[in-house]
């Protein structure tokens, strides 16, 4: 609870409605995983969308884009300097995670990612985010009545029927978006430039570590 925040955040918003002349706001944030409650209590009739990845790909991805800010970081120090300004630790060497209330879990993550011990590290990352925003969704009927989890791999292997729902979900009318659904249902595919390349033994810790998570989202086989 902070009534000061809440003000600015809700007044910030309806500035930036009046002065483009719109009825609806749209804002990403993958921080704001954790923070749906909250602002489902801010603004109860807020719809949120909340994608996700089979954590095989999903891990190979972050990974592949934390060694990318890495690289890209290591000799450009005001680049590194304006994430943190900006308040974006997920990729870098000022990488972070954020407590969920369990603060070994957050050490223990830390503590992975600073030994090199990626998989496993980004792994946790993955099963206790996932799993933080499932349980929330189970205690409170509203928040999940709002939320609409979408799967990467229905957006790409079945575009049209996952775009309508998510058009239906964000209760917004399906004849404006008609030449943007045949678009990205003509053009949306999974990714074929790279592929995971993770070992046995690497497979089967992201397996244990999150299994159960992705089986509740309907992932299966590893």
């Amino acid at each position: 609870i902070n009534k000061d925040f809440e003000s600015f955040y809700r007044e910030h918003i309806a500035k930036l409605l009046l002065v483009r002349n719109r009825k609806r706001y749209l804002t990403k944030g993958n921080y704001n995983l954790t923070r749906l409650g909250y602002i489902h209590k801010l603004f109860p009739d807020a719809r949120f969308l909340m994608p996700v990845r089979h954590p095989v790909n999903h891990i190979a991805s972050m990974m592949k884009q934390d060694r990318l800010f890495c690289e890209g970081l290591k000799n450009n120090p005001r680049s590194q300097a304006y994430l943190g300004w900006a308040g974006h630790f997920e990729f870098g060497p000022d990488k972070r995670f954020i407590n969920l209330g369990n603060r070994k879990l957050t050490e223990d993550i830390l503590e992975r990612w600073a030994a090199g011990d990626m998989v496993e590290g980004w792994a946790l990352h993955w099963k206790s985010l996932y799993e933080f925003a499932l349980n929330q969704q189970k205690t409170d009927t509203n928040l999940s009545a709002a939320t609409l989890l979408v799967r990467y791999e229905d957006l790409c292997n079945n575009s049209e029927a996952t775009i309508e729902k998510i058009l239906q979900h964000c209760l917004l009318p399906k004849e404006l978006f008609e030449e943007t659904a045949v678009k990205y249902s003509n053009s949306l595919t999974l990714p074929d430039y790279y592929q995971p390349s993770f070992s046995k033994n690497e497979l089967g810790i992201i397996q244990d570590i999150c299994g159960e998570t992705a089986a509740h989202i309907g992932y299966g086989c590893f």
